[in-house]
């Protein structure tokens, strides 16, 4: 148990290092949104993806990762994240607020949801193929 727990941790400081590389170096300008993506579909895939995160549908989601994440995003992996970061927040109320930000040929999601006892924010990346290649929440 204690190393899945540790598998977890290191996924979720990975996934937080690949979100702060993406957003340091250079002006905002410099980076603009790959024109391969369209912003209302990439808040309803990220609205669908909370959607499954919150009903705890983690195959449907590691179904939907991208291959060169999909051995790290599985199944057990989000459930185990899912386990830590949820039970404490209650019920699930609504998406608040939805940022988009390019991350080289990708984009990354960025929502916040508010739930019975607090709030999360999901960092959510998508690559050109509207497949998820990017995790984190906290």
């Amino acid at each position: 148990m204690m190393k899945k727990k540790m598998i977890a941790v290191g996924l979720v400081v990975l996934m937080l290092l690949t979100v702060l590389s993406a957003c340091s170096g250079g002006s905002a300008s410099d980076h603009k949104l790959d024109p391969a993506f369209n912003e209302d579909t990439l808040k309803q895939e990220a609205e669908k993806v909370i959607d499954e995160w919150n009903n705890q549908d983690f195959d449907a989601m590691a179904a939907e990762t991208a291959d060169n994440v999909r051995d790290k995003l599985t199944a057990d992996v989000l459930k185990d994240a899912w386990n830590q970061a949820m039970p404490k927040l209650g019920e699930f109320s609504s998406v608040k607020q939805t940022e988009i930000a390019p991350n080289g040929k990708s984009a990354l999601v960025v929502a916040v949801a508010e739930y019975e006892n607090g709030k999360a924010q999901f960092t959510i990346g998508f690559d050109q193929n509207m497949k998820i290649d990017n995790f984190f929440i906290k």
